[in-house]
């Protein structure tokens, strides 16, 4: 037996041992947790079950870091929140700094049951099919042919000075009231942003620190110059650790990018740059988690204690656990006549950042007597927790036809997971390599967001960060003559 096969075994029946211990916990605990929960025991068993009968380890290992993201968030959600929620016996948040959990019907929590449990068998199975389908096509094959676009173009240039026109067109001390440093502190609920001059600030600092990182490892393969090492993680700190606005999420995808992209590229001085940058990754999830959900600031020196319910509560909200299933399946009960054309499409237009840009806004006043799902979620709790996706889905098709949308969307969505997180493993280009992993990182939040977040994430830094990425790839010849670098 192979070294692979005993390291598969053990992993997979690490986990399945561990939900089933999870499993046997909330099972005694059944009858003394919120009403409609008497089957959540049942969440771990079926994680438990998928790692087996796909192969967890398989998929796990052969995966990049979105892969990895998101079975470690499966993992908290299926086995963490159930074990968290029977040791607290189901107790609710009732603090307003973190947004307090109104009590919800036990119906909610039952279907919240019935579709988890098949949420993670189609996500298990896509993940499998898609993973096996681009090994098939042997993906690898072609990435050991690929290009790297190492240079800044005439046109990667004009496309920099656009984004700093636009910058310099907003209103800079607005734009700036949004600075932060390494650590997230009482600034963070500030209302006032710009959110144009934000996009462009975002995209600039972005593609500079590209720039210069392409720069600093030309530089390092031409004489294997430490300096040149020492450089780059300087420019990998003040890009994963220098950001505008509260998109927390996105602040996450940086930092993880940035240090994947320094990892794979200097893989002489990894132990070092893990080392170095991982603290620094940890310490801004920490100030943002804190300041956020517990309103304590990294200069304080006092603050309430922190109980086991309220960290149970948040941590379940976070993860699109029972309690957002169930809330947005009351939401979806409480206004009821929903036209689900007009919703979708409301959903589409409110959280596509491509229809605020000008001469566009006139999309935003279609369908004026429509609500979206996300805000009428937040009318309902009186809090803006986050809507899974099988939960906005009822709006959609409703309780008959609103689970196979939902679960049609996961689908798609793990293919796209599998798809860029593969590209962001294999990928030789600098800039590319960047860019999936900020896809793939995204895309591994699937369980915590619903759809519309994704869409809105990616249209707004992702996408222009990507167009500015591909017109640097076109370079200007000699004699007039235009040619693109091929990268992958």
């Amino acid at each position: 037996m192979s070294n692979y096969t005993i390291l598969n075994f053990t992993w997979n029946n690490i986990l399945s041992t561990l939900s089933f211990i999870i499993t046997v916990i909330v099972f005694f605990e059944r009858n003394n947790i919120r009403p409609g929960l008497e089957g959540l025991f049942l969440l771990p068993v079926a994680f438990g079950l998928c790692i087996q009968l796909f192969n967890g380890q398989y998929l796990y290992s052969n995966g990049g870091l979105g892969l990895k993201i998101f079975f470690l968030i499966m993992l908290v959600r299926y086995n963490i929140v159930p074990l968290l929620i029977g040791l607290t016996k189901g107790s609710y948040n009732t603090l307003p700094i973190t947004m307090p959990m109104l009590s919800v019907s036990s119906n909610g929590y039952i279907f919240s049951i019935i579709m988890s449990l098949v949420e993670t068998f189609v996500c298990f199975a896509a993940i499998s099919y898609y993973t096996k389908k681009a090994e098939r096509k042997k993906i690898i094959q072609e990435y050991h042919n690929a290009k790297q676009n190492l240079s800044l173009s005439v046109f990667g240039l004009i496309g920099l000075l656009f984004f700093i026109a636009i910058l310099f067109s907003r209103n800079l001390s607005q734009v700036f009231s949004t600075f932060t440093f390494f650590t997230i502190d009482e600034k963070y609920e500030n209302p006032n942003i710009d959110a144009f001059g934000i996009l462009a600030i975002q995209v600039i600092k972005m593609f500079i620190f590209l720039i210069l990182i392409i720069y600093s490892y030309k530089k390092y393969n031409q004489n294997k110059n430490p300096i040149w090492v020492i450089l780059a993680v300087v420019i990998g700190f003040l890009n994963m650790s220098i950001f505008f606005g509260y998109n927390r999420s996105f602040v996450l995808q940086t930092a993880i990018a940035t240090i994947y992209v320094l990892y794979s590229f200097f893989p002489s001085y990894r132990k070092i740059l893990v080392g170095l940058l991982i603290p620094v990754c940890s310490l801004i999830m920490l100030s943002m988690i804190f300041i956020k959900q517990f309103g304590v600031s990294y200069t304080e020196t006092t603050h309430n204690p922190l109980d086991l319910a309220q960290l149970a509560n948040t941590i379940e909200a976070y993860v699109g656990g029972p309690w957002s299933l169930a809330s947005g399946y009351d939401a979806y009960n409480a206004y009821g006549g929903f036209s689900p054309l007009p919703t979708f499409l409301k959903d589409f237009i409110l959280n596509c950042f491509l229809s605020y840009m000008p001469g566009l806004e006139f999309l935003l006043e279609w369908f004026p007597n429509t609500e979206s799902s996300p805000v009428i979620h937040q009318i309902y709790t009186n809090s803006f927790q986050m809507l899974p996706l099988s939960a906005t889905c009822l709006f959609y098709g409703g309780i008959l036809f609103g689970p196979i949308i939902s679960l049609l969307f996961y689908i798609v969505i793990m293919r796209l997971l599998v798809k860029f997180d593969y590209k962001s493993k294999l990928s030789k280009d600098i800039s590319r390599k960047y860019l999936y992993t900020l896809i793939a990182v995204l895309l591994s939040f699937t369980m915590c967001y619903t759809w519309v977040t994704l869409l809105w994430s990616f249209t707004k830094n992702i996408l222009f960060l990507s167009l500015l990425i591909t017109v640097n790839e076109i370079h200007l010849l000699r004699y007039g003559k235009i040619k693109r670098v091929r990268t992958f």
